[in-house]
């Protein structure tokens, strides 16, 4: 049972936990531990958030450890902004463990506005083919979430989804980002499209793609006939079809001629997905 339910008795307990989180003696599972029980006090344990910050940065404490304070820091959202450059730093130190940067970046997502000034910063991550993919990755989520504050970067996510020496799932995230970047990135269907039928890509950046179409929604429209002559090549693997096919229902409402088509190319018995038209 977590210290957090135990209601207005908990935060008496709040400077002890903290105490464990800094003792370097404890077992770094207990100090995990402690500081995702931080964490559920919210603001109870903000005058915390300095001890947090230098667990983060320090280079001597356990990676893991790293990693939980990086997310304990995470949700006091706009109360641990202060700390964006310290956390930038941190991101672009190469010696970092990559799963501890790649939680750093949790960060960023819940200041939300606050590291808008940083997203050239963020989109240099991006694009360093030095960094670790998983970190990359995050950048990209990150950059999705400020849509059209990083629309200038879009064609750096483009070039950065065409790169096939690019791991796969950053290159799925890159394809999602740029269909979150609103009407900015419109004029960039034509390429998602190109990804979609390009059987050298891999399906889970193909699928991505198709997702990708699907958000863009009336503006993707006058593309549906290329997607359905895409449903009706054998050669597509079934699951890239069938994502093909879920994109077409979210873009708009589908003619019974359209549905037909669907119908007849990609849907198997046992497809939940087609219950909801």
């Amino acid at each position: 049972m977590a210290l957090s339910e135990f209601g207005q008795a908990a935060p008496r307990y709040i400077p002890d936990i903290a105490n464990i989180l800094k003792d370097e003696k404890v077992d770094s599972y207990v100090r995990r531990r402690a500081a995702g029980a931080l964490s559920e006090f919210g603001q109870a344990a903000a005058r915390y958030i300095p001890d947090i910050a230098n667990i983060l940065k320090d280079e001597k404490v356990d990676s893991n450890v790293r990693s939980s304070a990086a997310y304990t820091l995470s949700d006091f959202g706009q109360t641990a902004a202060r700390y964006i450059p310290d956390i930038f730093k941190f991101l672009k130190d190469e010696k970092v463990d990559s799963a501890v940067r790649s939680m750093a970046t949790v960060i960023l997502r819940n200041v939300g506005q606050t590291a808008a000034q940083y997203i050239p910063d963020i989109a240099n991550i991006l694009k360093d083919e030095k960094v670790d993919s998983y970190v990359r990755l995050r950048a990209v989520e990150v950059l999705s979430d400020f849509k059209q504050a990083a629309a200038r970067y879009i064609p750096d996510i483009l070039k950065f989804l065409k790169d096939e020496k690019v791991d796969f799932r950053v290159r799925s995230m890159a394809t999602l980002a740029l269909s979150k970047s609103g009407q900015a990135a419109a004029r960039y269907i034509p390429d998602i499209l190109n990804f979609l039928k390009d059987e050298k890509v891999a399906s889970d950046v193909r699928r991505s793609a198709a997702y990708a179409l699907s958000n863009f929604k009336q503006a993707a429209a006058r593309y549906i006939p290329y997607i359905l002559n895409f449903l009706k090549d054998e050669k597509v693997a079934s699951d890239v079809r069938l994502s093909a096919a879920v994109a077409l229902t979210n873009i708009r409402k589908l003619e019974l001629k359209e549905v037909v088509i669907i119908l007849n190319n990609s849907y198997q018995p046992g497809n939940s997905e087609y219950l909801n038209w």
